[in-house]
């Protein structure tokens, strides 16, 4: 039988059996066409038989970022079309809402279940519910990240220390630990090669159980006069919380890292989840740390650290050492004050323990041990390093060791001479995070290949995923702005000098004035010149002083004035070492550069905004090596070219016209193809100066004496040294000017 849904009219009229020869291009005809057509549909839905399938209404279950009224309408359709549920009717409502609260997702239906009385069965009640937690879905994601950045945080920085102030969490992270936040994981970790497992002491791969230098002294720890003893309360640990930080407790216990003790001294500790849902101790030493006698950090810059890492160098070894700190004792007497409270989770009895070794959260932690890993990696190179300083470098920051050389032999052989050394010296090295003998790596947050440093892609996708500002609401929080907080003149001691922290900070050396001393040793005026005649650039520099040259000599042709003047400083510089000195230039790049710049430019990497090299970097870095070589120094600007009376502008004009006329002291040959000749033949007559490096050099290469005392290799190639191949190079060059490429085919 089919039910109308149109009263008007009879069935006849409604369903003829013959055409009625309805119009659909008037209202009246379109009109009966339609209900035409919505009685055959309805008469389909109700003339066919209906499958009853329960169990497809029962296996519908909410998708994860389904609203809750979106998986509402679905259960309504499948329970119309499946089964004979009146969804509309009071029986049909019941039952749904039993279904609904049952198969949501996870989150919703916890909160629906708490539901009592009525509510449990009323549907509007549930899906009003439902949609308030889906909504806070977000802000409890932003939490959940939230915290678990800051759990990775501390497990990878370590000694950073987290509390409350105003209301709002607070992170301090101490400055020479600060390159621990670029420590990123983005690499897959690769198994070990089997030359490298076969050749290294398997005792230096991590076991679980930290491991212990052989070398490190115990170590003293001071406390500043006049502290007295601190006992902080321990803060309350949950139960469940309590049995799962047990087993770490118990395992340094059996290990002799920690020691029950009776102690004037207690700190809390408090066990955070890291995001793998084990827990990390932590112990709170701030109390501590500020009663202790500060180290000066000498840990490395993570900003300029990679500076040295040359093109030449194309495959590259990065080792992570587990535990680090763990692996320096601490002595008998200072164990006291790392003490804190612990609490049987099965017994409840209480006691107090203490660290036998360097505690993670001391402030003075990472500039201990990276002072004694730094002192055994420069013993390795060298007693146990045969290799050329020049076809390698190794760097290291806190715990983390970069390697890099110009072939995959040499780095090969000084990653397993490395490891060994660092088995045998009582470290563990992490397998996970071994990076050994790559043409890539990942350091300090960088991806480093041959030529090239850059952010790493998780960095770079952290950055791009910043939301961009749309407004100054916005971007003054993006930029960390903030109002002043100008408050009443207050007196007292000055805690922090602006001007003083400036020149400290970006001047080249902390004592570095613009303004002569008093007393000096002597006073010195430089200048660099360089100028073009008859088609060829001479250049020069000269240090001297009033009535005298101290040192004047040409540079090679082509040299810019800048470099020129640089040179001269430097050369002022290093002639004053032990010295008090004044030095006067007429050059503002030169005085700028070691003012200013060239501070600023190193702790960017000697990089310009464009990411290129600077121009004149190696003269800038030996400026600013020479400008720590004199006792005292200050650094003038003088006008040049003035005819002004007066010991300052006299001295000038001296080491103006000595710096021109030494320009051009060089004689340069016109012939440009030079004679065939072996260059080396007039150094050939007496006893070659070999340096250290150029004996390891002719070793590396299998080279032999020959009877003149001269290293030969199996093919009859010269060993020649360092200081002799200069020469050399410069006659070479000085003929014809010729590049690096030309000189090596000639």
């Amino acid at each position: 039988m089919i039910r109308l849904r149109v009263a008007d009219g009879t069935l006849n009229e409604l369903v003829p059996r013959e055409d009625p020869e309805w119009d659909p291009n008037t209202a009246r005809g379109h009109q009966a066409l339609k209900e035409y057509q919505e009685l055959l549909i309805e008469g389909v839905r109700t003339g066919i038989p209906k499958t009853v399938n329960w169990s497809k209404l029962y296996s519908v279950k909410q998708e994860k970022n389904e609203s809750p009224s979106a998986f509402l309408e679905r259960l309504k359709e499948t329970a119309r079309r499946y089964t004979s549920l009146e969804v509309e009717g009071e029986a049909g409502r019941l039952q749904l809402a039993l279904i609904f609260m049952g198969q949501s997702q996870e989150d919703i239906r916890k909160k629906l279940q708490k539901l009592e009385g009525e509510d449990t069965r009323n549907l509007e009640k549930l899906l009003e519910v439902a949609w308030k937690v889906y909504n806070n879905r977000e802000k409890e994601s932003v939490r959940k990240q939230q915290a678990s950045m800051l759990a990775v945080l501390q497990q990878a920085v370590g000694r950073g220390q987290n509390y409350f102030e105003g209301g709002r969490v607070k992170l301090e992270i101490p400055e020479e630990n600060i390159g621990k936040m670029f420590i990123i994981k983005e690499v897959e970790p690769q198994p070990i090669t089997e030359e490298i497992e076969q050749a290294v002491v398997p005792w230096v791969w991590e076991t679980g159980t930290p491991g212990k230098s052989k070398a490190a002294q115990p170590v003293v720890v001071e406390l500043k006069e006049g502290k007295e003893p601190v006992r902080l309360k321990q803060y309350a640990i949950k139960p469940e919380v309590r049995r799962e930080v047990a087993p770490i407790i118990d395992q340094y216990l059996n290990l002799g890292i920690l020691q029950e003790c009776e102690s004037e001294y207690n700190t809390p500790i408090f066990p955070v989840k890291k995001p793998n849902g084990k827990y990390r101790l932590v112990q709170d030493l701030r109390a501590i740390n500020e009663i202790t006698k500060d180290i000066h950090p000498v840990v490395a810059n993570p900003y300029t650290l990679l500076t040295s890492v040359s093109e030449k160098f194309e495959w590259f070894t990065v080792i992570d050492l587990k535990d680090a700190f763990f692996c320096i004792p601490l002595a008998l007497g200072s164990r006291k004050y790392f003490a804190f409270e612990w609490e049987n989770p099965d017994t409840g009895r209480k006691r107090q323990l203490t660290w036998s070794r360097l505690p993670q959260g001391f402030k003075n932690s990472p500039t201990i041990f990276g002072n004694q890993l730094a002192r055994e990696l420069e013993e390795w190179k060298t007693t146990q390093v045969t290799v050329p300083s020049m076809f390698y470098v190794v760097l290291q920051y806190v715990d983390d060791i970069f390697l890099a050389a110009t072939e995959r032999d040499i780095c090969s052989q000084l990653t397993i001479s490395l490891l060994n050394m660092l088995g045998q010296g009582g470290y563990r090295v992490s397998r996970d995070k071994a990076q050994l003998v790559r043409t890539e790596v990942v350091y300090l947050g960088c991806e480093i290949s041959k030529g090239v440093r850059k952010l790493g892609t998780n960095r770079i996708a952290a950055i791009c995923a910043i939301p961009v500002p749309r407004n100054h609401q916005e971007l003054d929080p993006f930029l960390e702005c903030r109002i002043p907080q100008v408050g009443p003149r207050e007196e007292g001691e000055l805690v922090h000098d602006c001007v003083e922290i400036i020149e400290q900070v970006y001047a080249s050396r902390e004592d570095l004035k613009d303004a002569p001393i008093d007393s000096p040793d002597w006073e010195l005026f430089t200048d660099g010149s360089s100028f073009v005649e008859n088609g060829t650039r001479y250049a020069g520099y000269a240090v001297v002083t009033t009535l005298q040259v101290i040192e004047a000599k040409a540079l090679p042709p082509g040299t810019s004035a800048q470099k020129a003047e640089i040179r001269a400083l430097t050369r002022a510089l290093e002639l004053s070492k032990g010295k008090r000195v004044n030095v006067w230039t007429d050059s503002k790049y030169a005085f700028g550069v070691v003012h200013v710049h060239g501070a600023l430019w190193k702790e960017r990497g000697l990089l310009t905004s464009q990411g290129s090299t600077i121009k004149h970097r190696d003269e800038i870095l030996l400026l600013l090596e020479a400008v720590r070589e004199p006792e005292a120094v200050a650094v003038m600007h003088v006008p040049g070219h003035r005819k002004e009376d007066g010991k300052i502008y006299q001295g000038n004009r001296l080491a103006d016209k000595t710096a021109k006329r030494v320009a051009k002291e060089i004689k340069i040959q016109s012939a440009l193809i030079p004679a065939k000749g072996n260059p080396a033949d007039s150094y050939m007559k007496d006893e070659p100066p070999y340096l250290p490096d150029d004996v390891k050099l002719a070793h590396l290469v299998k080279a032999q004496k020959n009877d003149k005392r001269w290293y030969v290799t199996a093919t009859g190639q010269v060993v020649v040294p360092a200081k002799i191949m200069r020469a050399i190079l410069e006659t070479e060059h000085y003929k014809c000017h010729w590049g690096a490429e030309a000189l090596v085919n000639f």
